[in-house]
């Protein structure tokens, strides 16, 4: 395999909505699964796979379907997948045109290599954990990757439109967040912002929201103390 192994880095509705009116329920969403169309398995073909996992947002005014957000991105589909993944739902695969799922590729960045010893051997460390094993002989490229770097970077009314007068809320512009940073194809952007309404965002995963002082993102690691005060006023309060 000469392509690199693939994820599901998001679903689009190309038209703001799916469905006819009051077809689903927002109480008791449908079943929502992505699948080959080719066979209909939703289970990645590529060596320790894991099968991505999505979630329906339905409109209760309308009883339509209007996002399907990713929960687990999923990881080794083989790129002959690609072109056949589909959405599934209650069991009917939906057209492309319809529904769209996006997929990327999967790359490993090098932390750091030693230099080359003697039998020119060096020893590659990477920032992620590579999931199966590579063999002894076996080729594998090595590139430089499409960085951009931005700091303190001003993202006000981003997707709202490029004339003044028009893209504040005054004028029923409606700013587009998911397009500040659009990385595609493993490019990386690693980038600190702040948008129309204060909010500081240090890369996609990590956001401190001013309007509601509060700190959100995918997750956190907490000083030794902040692990175990909790536990220990816990231990605590029940010895009592």
């Amino acid at each position: 395999m000469t392509a690199p192994l693939q994820l599901v880095s998001s679903v689009t509705i190309p038209s703001g909505a799916f469905g006819s009116i009051n077809q689903f329920s927002a109480t008791a969403p449908p079943s929502v699964l992505l699948v080959d169309a080719t066979n209909g398995s939703t289970t990645p073909l590529g060596p320790e796979g894991i099968t991505a996992e999505v979630s329906p947002t339905i409109d209760p005014i309308s009883g339509r379907l209007v996002a399907i957000d990713i929960i687990n991105s999923g990881r080794n589909y083989l790129p002959t997948q690609v072109e056949n993944m589909r959405v599934q739902i209650n069991g009917t695969i939906i057209d492309p045109s319809l529904i769209k799922v996006n997929m990327e590729p999967i790359y490993y960045t090098v932390s750091e290599a030693t230099e080359p010893d003697g039998s020119g051997t060096t020893t590659v460390t990477f920032n992620e954990f590579v999931p199966y094993l590579i063999d002894a002989g076996v080729d594998v490229d090595i590139k430089r990757i499409s960085r951009i770097l931005t700091s303190s970077h001003s993202f006000e009314y981003v997707g709202a439109g490029t004339s003044i007068n028009t893209v504040t809320p005054l004028q029923g512009a409606v700013p587009i967040k998911e397009n500040e940073i659009v990385a595609l194809a493993g490019a990386q952007i690693p980038f600190t912002s702040t948008d129309q309404k204060g909010n500081f965002d240090i890369g996609e995963g990590f956001q401190i929201n001013q309007p509601t002082s509060t700190i959100r993102g995918r997750s956190f690691s907490k000083a030794i103390q902040a692990e175990l005060t909790p536990l220990i006023l816990a231990l605590s309060s029940s010895a009592r």
